[in-house]
């Protein structure tokens, strides 16, 4: 299991484009196969923006199942919990037919 912490990567949890950076990191690792856990330490809130670029993307590549069993979260906020969450629900809820979200 690799630990990605993530304010010793990127500065601020507020864009796409941070996001996208912390997307690249997790793909790699789940791309091997190996389950990644992102530390939210010292971060007590991120925008819908970072989510859809850091996770909800990861979508586009595998299915929820696959996310579920690989991506896992530590130090996080009820905030960044509730807003991960509803996210993947929603684009699920979406998708079900096409079943990446099954």
């Amino acid at each position: 299991m690799v630990t990605i912490k993530v304010k010793d990567h990127i500065a601020h949890c507020v864009s796409n484009d941070d996001g996208a950076q912390l997307f690249i990191m997790i793909k790699r690792i789940v791309d091997r196969g190996e389950a990644v856990t992102v530390s939210f330490e010292g971060i007590y809130s991120i925008p819908t923006s970072f989510v859809n670029s850091a996770f909800i993307e990861l979508l586009e590549h595998y299915h929820f199942d696959r996310i579920k069993k690989l991506l896992l979260f530590s130090n996080t906020t009820k905030q960044i919990n509730e807003i991960i969450k509803k996210r993947f629900a929603f684009e699920c809820s979406r998708h079900r037919s096409e079943s990446c979200c099954a």
